[in-house]
């Protein structure tokens, strides 16, 4: 990479222009991150009309500051109302919203300003440093080993799971159950759809995760009033001390590796690594307990995983022209739409543009955390609102954002049924995330399945895993998987002796 397109490109982004769309692009990334139902590629769907009429870096800046701050918006209602504003968020809920019980709501939100700026910017080198290598990487990447990389994420449902193996184990079945309602992907036919065209295409994820995450804490917050009480006083705080994201860096800097490594790989996006990089911190912590108490490790580790994906997606999209997620199909239209062919002949073709996108997402990461400082310390006071109203604004903007999916009702219906179902299983100790997990990988993993067995010719299991043995990386997952799943049950069991 010649240093003089680098500097160029630094020259580029502080024209007036390009840098207050920098500001602008991240702001607006955050609120519509922020909105329960809405994503990353939401917000850049929605700016994509936009990016037709500027020239080709305005337009790219644009989406780059839209995709970053989307991803980052989505963990502020995580910590404030414990819903998910984007599906990346989900497992920031785990610790966030404890902490922000405690009364640590300036913290757990700057916490997540500096992992999410952090995680970004390994991300972003990395895209920067070893994009041509790391997309040969990517090649090597068939149905099989997706299938053994989708089945490593959904055996952390066993450490998830860890306090009540079985129930977690039996909410995890029945995310891969409700995973396989719709149309059947190799064959077309209808299951267990009971004629309902609504759900031909399977049950919509996201009113399934603000239902879950929404309404049994909605509920809550309506019948008790004094829930919202525990915070009387907000601290205002613009940083955090030194020792506080010294103590931390180790698990931020291994999230977002992990987190960097996954979005090379197609179709694994962000909601992956959050869950892969929560539960890998939880797994060598010398205090696994704590996890899920409000401890900082667990946010970071969520926050840091999942924007890391935002640069190392980019990867296989900008050299292989393959999109490395669905934010980047859409960020790589808006390259089309400008005349900029991805693949691998764009580097060779127009290295200066090349080097201005790496440029651009690394200085975005310090844009997104200006930006992230000044919106969590006006966002925090949403949790002084009284409990009532706060659980009735929940449901309410739980509604709009189920509705806006696909413009109609069943979205709401949706997000209400398993709303409702949560909280009463929530009453029983049944917790939700293992099930979230198991809905998100189910049609991964049966549609790399199909692929695999279509590969092997499907004539049995013992041509398919003989076929496996000529694929190392796949091996490697599996073994992980294995580990993975069988570790915590193992740990549990000898707890359970212990105690007797």
């Amino acid at each position: 990479m010649d240093i003089n397109f680098i500097l160029d490109g630094i020259t580029q982004f502080f024209h007036p222009v390009i840098l207050i769309t920098a500001f602008l692009g991240t702001t607006l990334g955050i609120i519509i991150g922020a909105l329960p139902g809405a994503t990353a590629t939401m917000a850049l769907t929605l700016m994509l009309p936009i990016s037709f009429n500027l020239d080709t870096y305005t337009a790219i800046t644009l989406l780059l500051a839209v995709y970053c701050g989307g991803i980052f918006g989505g963990s502020i209602p995580a910590i404030l109302l414990k819903i998910p504003g984007t599906p990346a968020s989900a497992a920031t809920i785990f610790d966030g919203y404890p902490m922000a019980k405690k009364g640590k709501v300036s913290e757990a939100l700057l916490f997540i300003v500096y992992s999410s700026s952090i995680g970004g910017f390994i991300s972003g080198v990395i895209l920067m440093i070893a994009a041509p290598l790391l997309a040969l990487l990517a090649l090597n990447f068939g149905p099989p080993e997706m299938l053994a990389l989708s089945l490593f994420g959904l055996s952390i449902v066993a450490s998830l799971a860890a306090g009540n193996m079985l129930k977690g184990l039996l909410m995890g079945t029945l995310g891969l159950f409700v995973a396989t309602i719709g149309l059947d992907p190799q064959f077309g036919a209808p299951r267990f759809t009971f004629g309902n065209m609504n759900v031909y295409q399977g049950i919509p994820l996201i009113p399934v995760l603000i239902g879950v995450f929404s309404i049994p804490e909605a509920i809550t917050l309506m019948l008790n009033s004094h829930v919202s009480k525990k915070v009387q006083t907000i601290k205002k705080r613009f940083l955090l001390k030194w020792i506080e994201i010294s103590n931390v860096l180790p698990t931020i800097f291994k999230s977002g590796m992990i987190g960097s490594i996954l979005g090379i790989t197609p179709a694994v996006g962000p909601e992956v690594a959050t869950f892969i990089g929560y539960n890998e911190a939880k797994r060598v912590s010398k205090h696994k307990e704590k996890f899920g108490t409000g401890i900082p490790e667990g946010i970071v580790a969520s926050e840091s995983a999942n924007n890391a994906v935002t640069g190392s997606s980019l990867v296989p999209t900008l050299t292989l022209g393959i999109p490395g997620s669905a934010a980047a199909a859409v960020i790589m239209g808006g390259l089309i739409i400008q005349g900029v062919r991805p693949g691998p002949s764009l580097f060779n073709n127009d290295p200066k543009l090349i080097s201005f996108i790496f440029v651009v997402f690394l200085l975005l990461q310090i844009v997104m955390f200006i930006v992230g400082i000044i919106v969590v310390n006006v966002s925090k006071y949403v949790i002084k609102v009284p409990s009532f109203y706060l659980g009735a604004s929940i449901i309410v903007l739980s509604t709009v954002g189920s509705f806006a999916i696909n413009n109609n009702l069943f979205g709401v219906f949706v997000m209400f049924f398993s709303g409702l179902i949560a909280y009463i299983l929530g009453k029983f100790g049944f917790s939700p995330v293992p099930f979230i997990l198991a809905l998100i990988l189910g049609p991964q993993i049966e549609g790399e399945m199909n692929r695999t067995l279509l590969i092997t010719g499907g004539e049995g299991f013992l041509n398919f895993f003989s076929f496996l043995f000529t694929r190392p990386i796949a091996i490697l997952f599996f073994i992980l998987a294995v580990l993975t799943f069988f570790i915590p049950i193992i740990r549990e069991r000898r707890k359970q002796k212990n105690q007797l």
